[in-house]
């Protein structure tokens, strides 16, 4: 009788052990992800997120079509404002609890191909993964495309195991046509999920050819008629793609070179290109991760090979994405985060094969990849990381000049943003009730980027006649103030301006600098349109 209770009782201590660590875990993520979420600024293209985003669905939908990415994001993040606000938190948040969502989705994930334990592993590394928490942090859709793919892949994982049940295909074709509504390149978790059927087709050991079921083809007919309706704004886009490029939507992309893959494994793990480091140790790292992911991967005899989905599901979007930029420049290391979250259930599974050769080993790099991702985090959480464009609040604060305007400012001013990379994030926090005016000589000496409906921009098509300032002389009538936003730094000094217009104060502050004119009587009389 004792020896029927007592493995009972091992299992729902197990089982108790298990929950529990999952809680903590997913605390962990959640404190990582929202510890300093407020800090860095809302930088251009998360202010633009926010701008888009505030119109109504119907014209978020017709302005993404302009644009590189898709609306869904945008339309969720529209909802998510209407009930939380607008204010940094608010808007970031949504990429936060998208975040946490997927390291539970990554623990769920590798208890089904792997262990409790694997999973708890996995868990760990997720919550501390620099990337995942700096993209968790962004008010972009990025957090959002990884939770989504990650739950399609658990779908296609639970159909596998469990083909006649093909309402996990219905959950796969919705969290798939989701993602390709989120980011043009979904399509490369699902490129990974055809190639691993693929292979799978040919494994006797299965005894089943998935790819070949009339179920897994109608899925993915049905994520096909559901991606129709956006198939006429992507079509536009495509056949415009030369005033995209004229917009400079794309034109900041790199060309791949010998460096850019271990690059982008040290930017995955700790935010940092890490190029300035002495040659071996930069190469230590990506050949250590890529050899504990060729162990994994590539010697799966398992019968599923879900080890070997894991390792294609994280390498195949990178690698074919690297591919492509050899031709076009297509890469950055955000637009593959959600197949980045692979490396850690990886990085799981090798160090319990470890463990089994020498705990020793395994209980080290637990520690050395831990100790790696501290770094990330630092990085991170002090704005110095190598990936976008700056967020750093001291260097750029956004924050406190726009402060200073809002409480600064009378109703006869205008606001002018010399730059067009400082518009959105001036125009967020912005409360005066002025619309900011957009000065760039860049746009000013080339016509093919002026009031371009297709890009960034897009959102000022319309009213660019009263929002863009061609000539310094040329402000609104009944102005009598000019605030001058500015940052040297990156465009060059201000000015000339014009003889008439008289300065009364300049606020330097990190790299900004807000400059304030009158007007001699003259200028006022004739200089006004």
């Amino acid at each position: 009788m004792d020896l029927n209770i007592y493995p009972v009782e091992n299992r729902e201590q197990s089982i108790l052990i298990s929950r529990l660590g999952v809680c903590l875990i997913l605390t962990l993520a959640t404190i990582t992800r929202f510890y300093g979420i407020t800090i860095p600024y809302l930088w251009y293209d998360e202010a633009f997120s926010v701008i888009l985003s505030a119109y109504p669905p119907a014209l978020i939908w017709s302005l993404t079509g302009h644009d590189i990415h898709p609306p869904l994001y945008y339309l969720l993040l529209h909802g998510w404002m209407d009930i939380f606000g607008d204010s940094v938190f608010a808007v970031r948040s949504l990429s936060a609890v998208a975040g946490v969502a997927s390291v539970a989705l990554g623990i769920w994930l590798m208890r089904l191909i792997a262990s409790s334990r694997a999973a708890l592993l996995a868990g760990l590394f997720l919550a501390f993964f620099p990337v995942a928490i700096r993209f968790s942090q962004e008010a972009r859709m990025y957090a959002l495309l990884a939770m989504l793919l990650l739950g399609a892949t658990i779908a296609l994982v639970l159909w596998i195991k469990e083909p006649a049940r093909n309402r996990y295909l219905a959950v796969y074709t919705v969290l798939v046509a989701a993602s390709v509504y989120t980011h043009y390149y979904a399509i490369l978790g699902v490129l990974a999920h055809w190639l691993y059927l693929l292979i799978l087709s040919f494994n006797r050991s299965t005894g089943d050819r998935y790819i070949t079921r009339p179920a897994w083809w109608t899925a993915n007919i049905a994520i096909v008629v559901l991606y129709i309706p956006w198939l006429f704004s992507l079509y536009d886009v495509m056949t415009h793609f030369k005033s995209v490029e004229d917009a400079g939507s794309i034109s900041w992309l790199l060309a791949t070179t010998v460096y850019t893959f271990p690059s982008s494994l040290w930017a995955f793990m700790t935010l940092k290109k890490a190029h300035t480091l002495f040659w071996p140790i930069y190469w230590a790292l990506p050949l250590a991760i890529m050899l504990l992911a060729g162990w994994v991967t590539l010697f799966d005899r398992s019968r599923y090979k879900f080890y070997l989905f894991l390792g294609l599901y994280t390498f195949v979007p990178i690698v074919a994405l690297l591919l492509v930029s050899l031709a076009i420049p297509t890469f950055m290391e955000r637009y593959v985060v959600f197949a980045a979250l692979g490396l850690p259930m990886i990085l799981a599974v090798a160090v319990l094969k470890l463990e089994s050769l020498s705990p020793t080993i395994a209980v080290m790099a637990i520690i050395a990849i831990l100790a790696v991702q501290a770094l990330g985090l630092k990085f991170n959480y002090s704005q110095q990381e190598d990936l976008n464009y700056p967020r750093n609040a001291v260097i750029e604060p956004f924050a406190e000049v726009g402060h200073y305007i809002n409480v600064h400012a009378e109703s006869a001013d205008q606001i002018v943003i010399d730059g067009k990379l400082l518009y959105f994030s001036a125009v967020y926090y912005n409360h005066t009730g002025i619309v900011p005016m957009l000065y760039d000589t860049h746009l000013s000496d080339n016509a093919k980027y002026r009031s371009n409906p297709y890009g960034p921009l897009s959102l000022l098509h319309q009213n660019w006649d009263s929002i863009y300032l061609d000539e310094l002389a040329h402000l609104p009538v009944g102005t009598k103030r000019v605030w001058w936003l500015a940052e040297p730094s990156l465009f060059g000094q201000p000015g000339p301006f014009p003889a008439g217009w008289l300065a009364q104060s300049l606020l330097k502050t990190g790299q900004l600098e807000l400059r304030l004119f009158t007007f001699a009587p003259t200028a006022l009389a004739h200089g006004q349109r």
